[in-house]
């Protein structure tokens, strides 16, 4: 009941702010004093049709509707200036101010979709883009594991009380495993865990223990541990090179997509210097960029980052208005999906999409 007023609530302000020229006036003044940080990167991960059978085990808070994508894009064409991460980065490495109303968009994982969806769409309307890989599932069927889990409990029916006694079961398991993080926090209570709300509370735990659990919630649902074969939902190397060859830059999002702050210095630095070399043979271009995996980085990360040779880093929670020292190794998105432009109804809503885009709402 609550969700609803409040969608509505954002609906309703998001009409009067946009409709009246409200939106035109306060991003004008915003932009009276020259900001070095007066830029919008947005995150995207997957571009799905409408009928796509995968939308049913796909957590909702990664996916754009084509349809959606498509206005998204004509809107951000005409309105703003659309610059590439690497355009970004070497005008904040000048110690200069991009231009106006500048919004780059960027892509995490590597999903097959941003080829066969979203590149034709950027190509349409000159949208320049960059896509963050974890090298490890390139020219792979093999799936992440917060993709295979929810393929499961999309296709297996189990119940809410089991999954809460795995993921006790996992806390318990992990005092004695370095984790990423660990906080109650984390902690769905029983009566409210769901698909997203599990996944998120694994997040927490070490690889070993998640690759238990997939193993787990198989046997729980009645068949082998072995998941059936999907189809490839990451990209290949030949799709890589052509969208590289027109338009689309890449950038590393690890190897393995394991969190960094989980992991040994030795293999952060693998995940660091290996997936850049992958991508610069892939390319034939030098790989600058780097995306967090799960946003999580600390200092220690952040200068490894440097040392492996990349010239910027970008992470999540980027809503905020950042008025502190910009960092290039910390830079901020905005994370969209179809929930977050929607109206009460459920329709996608460019009032609160422009509103968004220049972080009123």
């Amino acid at each position: 009941m609550f969700g609803s007023l409040k969608r509505a609530v954002k609906f309703i302000l998001a009409i009067c702010i946009y409709y009246s020229g409200l939106l035109a006036l306060l991003s004008v003044l915003k932009r009276i004093r020259a900001d070095k940080n007066n830029f919008t990167i947005l995150i995207y991960h997957r571009i799905l049709d409408e009928n796509d059978s995968e939308r049913d085990h796909i957590q909702a808070g990664i996916i754009v509707s084509r349809k959606i994508f498509e206005k998204q894009m004509a809107y951000l064409s005409k309105e703003y200036n659309l610059l590439s991460l690497k355009e970004l980065a070497e005008i904040l490495e000048k110690n200069q101010y991009p231009p106006s109303k500048s919004i780059v968009i960027t892509f995490d994982d590597g999903w097959r979709d941003n080829y066969l969806c979203a590149y034709p769409v950027l190509k349409k309307h000159n949208v320049p883009a960059t896509i963050f890989l974890a090298t490890d599932f390139i020219d792979s069927d093999n799936m992440f594991w917060f993709a295979e889990i929810g393929m499961i409990l999309a296709k297996r029916k189990i119940p809410p009380e089991k999954l809460w006694e795995i993921l006790e079961k996992a806390r318990k398991e992990s005092k004695n495993i370095s984790t990423p993080q660990s906080s109650d926090s984390h902690k769905p209570a029983a009566d409210s865990i769901d698909s997203d709300k599990f996944i998120e509370g694994l997040k927490q735990f070490d690889h070993q223990i998640i690759t238990r659990i997939i193993a787990e919630l198989w046997k729980e649902g009645g068949v082998s541990s072995e998941r059936t074969a999907v189809d490839r939902q990451t990209l290949s190397s030949d799709e890589v090179l052509e969208m590289s060859e027109n338009g689309i830059d890449f950038g590393s999002h690890g190897c393995s997509h394991r969190i960094l702050t989980g992991l040994d210095r030795d293999e952060v630095k693998r995940e660091l210097i290996e997936s850049k070399r992958i991508l610069e043979e892939k390319t034939g271009k030098t790989i600058s960029l780097f995306s967090y995996p799960n946003g999580d980085f600390n200092e220690e990360i952040k200068k490894l980052v440097r040392e492996a040779g990349y010239d910027c880093a970008i992470t999540t929670g980027g809503r905020e208005i950042d008025k502190g020292a910009l960092d290039l190794f910390a830079l901020k998105r905005i994370g969209i999906h179809d929930g977050a432009t929607a109206g009460p109804t459920g329709r996608y809503s460019e009032a609160i999409f422009a509103c968004l885009l220049e972080k009123i709402l």
